[in-house]
């Protein structure tokens, strides 16, 4: 996957959503049962098209989010 610098990025999306997992998510995850999942998806946009998607499902066990969103251009 080509990153882009982070210059060229205009936008950025995050959408994070709780969820049951499937039952394939939960067997390749090694997961109890009982526990959700946490699906997060990465958008980054450059000059207003998506121009990188990422997605990922974590246990909710084992989940941390942080985000640091200074230095992007155009911010205030």
């Amino acid at each position: 996957m080509t990153r882009l610098p982070v210059g060229d990025v205009d936008r950025f999306h995050l959408r994070v959503e709780t969820r049951v997992p499937t039952q394939s998510e939960s067997r390749d995850l090694a997961m109890e049962g009982g526990t959700t999942v946490f699906e997060l998806w990465r958008v980054l946009y450059r000059t207003g098209a998506p121009a990188e998607v990422a997605v990922a499902v974590v246990p909710g066990d084992r989940a941390i989010f942080e985000a640091d969103l200074t230095g992007w251009a155009g911010a205030d």
